[in-house]
Order: C-alpha cells, then sequence, then structure tokens
C-alpha cells in the first residue's frame, strides 16, 4: 500500500464519507481511523532521529550535571607554556640595525646598571616596608648615574632703553662739550658752589637768567683761560651748570635726613608708641634755643651753631667746594642752608608728617626760615670771623674722623646769640 506523505493526503478508501457509507459503527470508525494514522507515520528509524523539546531539555541538564561532577583540568602555568613555546620556536636571524657587540664601545658609566633579580622586584603580595627597602621597581637612590654634561654660558642681551634721549636733550656728562667735560666735576662746579655758598641767601642769588649767565661766564674764564668761550642761555653748558646748582641746594636736606634718622636709632628711637613718644619730646628739647639742635655743649651753652647735626650737615658743602679755583669768602650762605636743613627735618620728626604734607626744600616752602637765620643768629656768627673760622675748623675735623661723637642735653627754650667774651678752646671748656 503507498502512503502519500503530503500535507493532508488520504486515502480514499479510509476516508470518513467510506466508513459511513459502509454502515460502521462509532467505535468502529475510531479504530479504523487510528489504523490508517499508524500506516501514515514514517519508519521508526526515521522518527528516533527527531527529539521532543522534553528530550531536548532532559539531555541538556544531563550535560551541565556531568559538567559538575567532572573535576576541572589543570592547566600548564604560564611560565611552563613559555618554556616549551621556546624549544619549538627556531631560532631566528638578528634583525637589529646595530653593529654585533656594539655595547663593548659605549661609555662604562651608562652600563653599570644595576642586575636586578626576581626576589627584588616588587610583586602583589610584598609589604611596603619591604618597598621602601627595596625601592620603587628594585630601584634606589645608588642607581643614578653621574652624567658628565658641561655647563653652558648663555649671554642675555642688555635691556634697551624704551625711548633715546636726542644728543640735544641729553643732560648727561657724557654730551658736553669736550672742553667742559675735562675739568666739569674738579673744578668748574666746585668753584661755582663756592661762589654761591659765599652769598647771603643762596634762594634769593642770581641763579638763573643773565645773571647766572654772567657769573658762569667769570668762572668759566677762571677755570678754561685757554678757551675764550662766550656762553649763552641756550648753550648746554648753561642749563646743566644750572642744575647742578640746584642739586647743591637740594643735598643739605637729603644729608640732613641721613644724619638726624641715624642719631636717633642710636639713641634707641623705634616704632613703638612707647618709641614715638620719646622721639618726639626729644626733638622738642633739641629745636629749643639751648637745644642739642644748635649748640656744640647745650649743657653750659657755648659753641652756637656747632652742634653735631650742623656740622655733619655741612660737610656736604665742604665735599662739594673740593676744587675751587676761586675764593669768595666765608660760606655764610652754605651756612645758613645747613641750619634750615637741621631745623625742617626735625620739625618733620616732632609733627612725624614727613613731607606728607606736600612741603619740601625749596624756596617756597623754607625761604622764610632761611631768612630768619641769614638776619639773625649766621649774620652775627659772620661778623666774627674767628668764630666762623673755629667752626670750619671743627666741620672740616669732623669730616676727617667720622666718629667723633657729641653727648645731648636738653634744656628749657630761650634764645641763641653769642657771648661777648670770644669763644673758649676745648681745653679751656
Amino acid at each position: 500500500m503507498d502512503v502519500n506523505f503530503g500535507p493532508g493526503a488520504r486515502d480514499d478508501a479510509t476516508s470518513a464519507d467510506d466508513f459511513m457509507e459502509s454502515g460502521m459503527t462509532d467505535a468502529e470508525m475510531i479504530d479504523a481511523e487510528s489504523a490508517s494514522e499508524q500506516e501514515m507515520l514514517p519508519p521508526k528509524a526515521d522518527r528516533k532521529a527527531k527529539k521532543t523539546k522534553r528530550e531536548q531539555q532532559q539531555e541538556i541538564r544531563g550535560s551541565v550535571e556531568n559538567a559538575r561532577k567532572t573535576p576541572a583540568s589543570k592547566g600548564k602555568r604560564k611560565s611552563d607554556t613559555n618554556a616549551d613555546s621556546d624549544k619549538t620556536m627556531k631560532k631566528s636571524k638578528s634583525g637589529s640595525a646595530f653593529v654585533p657587540n656594539w655595547c663593548n664601545g659605549v661609555n662604562p658609566l651608562l652600563l653599570q646598571v644595576r642586575q636586578v633579580s626576581n626576589s627584588d622586584l616588587g610583586s602583589s603580595s610584598d609589604s611596603s616596608s619591604a618597598l621602601k627597602t627595596n625601592g620603587l621597581g628594585g630601584f634606589t637612590d645608588d642607581d643614578v648615574l653621574p652624567v658628565n654634561r658641561r655647563v653652558q654660558m648663555v649671554m642675555v642681551k642688555a635691556r634697551a632703553p624704551k625711548s633715546t634721549v636726542p644728543e640735544e636733550r641729553s643732560m648727561a656728562k657724557q654730551s658736553l662739550p669736550d672742553w667742559a667735560r675735562l675739568k666739569w666735576d674738579t673744578a668748574l662746579i666746585p668753584s661755582l658752589v663756592e661762589h654761591f655758598g659765599a652769598e647771603p641767601n643762596p634762594w634769593v642769588s642770581s641763579t638763573s637768567g643773565s645773571s647766572f649767565r654772567t657769573t658762569l661766564q667769570s668762572v668759566i674764564d677762571r677755570v678754561y683761560p685757554e678757551e675764550h668761550l662766550s656762553i649763552t642761555l641756550n648753550d648746554k653748558v648753561f642749563k646743566m651748570a644750572q642744575q647742578a646748582v640746584y642739586n647743591w641746594r637740594a643735598n643739605f636736606a637729603r644729608v640732613a635726613k641721613e644724619v638726624v634718622r641715624k642719631d636717633l636709632l642710636a639713641c634707641g628711637g623705634g616704632d613703638g608708641p612707647d618709641k614715638r613718644q620719646e622721639i618726639q619730646t626729644f626733638v622738642r628739647d633739641a629745636l629749643d634755643d639751648h637745644g642739642y639742635a644748635f649748640w656744640g655743649k647745650p649743657n653750659i651753652t657755648i659753641y652756637a651753631l656747632c652742634s653735631p647735626y650742623i656740622l655733619k650737615t655741612f660737610q656736604c658743602h665742604i665735599t662739594a667746594t673740593k676744587g675751587s679755583q676761586i675764593s669768595c669768602g666765608l660760606p655764610r650762605g652754605g651756612l645758613a642752608l645747613t641750619i634750615t636743613a637741621v631745623e625742617w627735618v626735625l620739625e618733620m620728626w616732632k609733627t612725624r608728617k614727613y613731607e606728607s604734607d606736600g612741603t619740601s626744600f625749596s624756596e617756597v616752602d623754607v625761604g622764610d626760615m632761611t631768612e630768619l637765620w641769614v638776619n639773625g643768629s649766621v649774620s652775627t656768627f659772620y661778623r666774627k670771623p674767628h668764630r666762623f673760622e673755629h667752626f670750619l675748623y671743627k666741620a672740616n675735623t669732623l669730616v676727617k674722623k667720622p666718629q667723633w661723637k657729641v653727648h645731648c642735653c636738653r634744656r628749657s627754650r630761650t634764645a641763641i646769640r653769642d657771648a661777648s667774651s670770644p669763644v673758649p678752646e676745648d681745653s679751656d671748656a
């Protein structure tokens, strides 16, 4: 009997209509259908090739249980594997570009690398103390190799000025004419200072315009007799000589500041409130008519205008006139500027303003103070040349011996005036 395995294919003899026509009962019809289905199934060998879903699940579970029961196989260590692979690997030819034994020609210092053993290398089981002892990666400070390297000197280019001053506007000494440059600091300027220092009041002296040109021309004729020069108001020599006189007057205040500051610090002055109060008290007493600022020996009021402050400040005038080739008499103008500078500086220490109010050592701010000294004590001092000569002697002695020291004393305020009798000598005082 041929079996058709196509979908829905059945034999006509076994169809339901045939059973109905044959007059079979229901039970007989069911048995007949079962028999026909058995005939339509494929052979037994073919049925074993196809598994149900249940059988597949049971097979998977069985393989998993067998895998769990089977112990894990022990694989070879990596080192053993590498050793086996090294045995099987063939020795390849060297592909290096270096010549064999090239290390022999290298500096031995560069080859003194420490041989690090496996025990020196850090591992995950090493403790932190072992790492500190062996060093990071087995290296220590001794493994640092000295390198012979020479220090290289680099020349730094000098910084150029932002702008260059034209030659006609430059006030540098190098811009002076050759004839003036030779004796400028050694003879010309000292002679000018000598002239204006002998004037009664250097603030009102002719230091500008045609009057200053006349004075400068006479000094140049004395210092440079062979030149036969004529100076004009626009000459650079005129402008720079005028500036030199201005600098000479301003130098009195600069020196007085330094002299007073050093003396106050030597007496124990400081920045504390108590020290500042002591300094103000001392300065106020020093500015008295019998005070330390104006007398050589305040306790017995002798040596008027010979105080250490005045003598030390007057040194700048003595230094500025060294090399002068003219003689103009006693320097009463220089003495007046000296006393004015000392009083002006002490007043700043007393009020603790220090030029913060805008005042400066100029004719506008200290011109009246200078005029009072010129018409008062300096005029009296000038009329007694022996006293003035004694003052110059002590000032020059102080220049030679800068360590000379005078002790101070504080007295009440009266008036500064000279005694009618001659000034006693140091041995008689």
